[in-house]
């Protein structure tokens, strides 16, 4: 099971507002997190960030 949660701030450099998400999960023997970013300030939508982690926890998984 992964959960997200997300969190809002104003870049820097652009003065723009973001919305970046955090998404974690733990298994039997593991433990993960991801936190993607971009480059333009504008924050990483929800979809893009369980995508990213559904893909890492299935490549990082090993069969016990």
């Amino acid at each position: 099971m992964a959960k997200c949660q997300s969190t809002k701030s104003t870049n820097a450099l652009t003065k723009k507002e973001s919305t970046d998400w955090f998404c974690a999960w733990a298994d039997r023997s593991t433990v993960g997190m991801v936190s993607p970013g971009d480059n333009a300030g504008t924050g990483v939508g929800k979809d893009t960030a369980v995508d990213l982690t559904t893909k890492l926890r299935e490549q990082i998984r090993v069969k016990v």
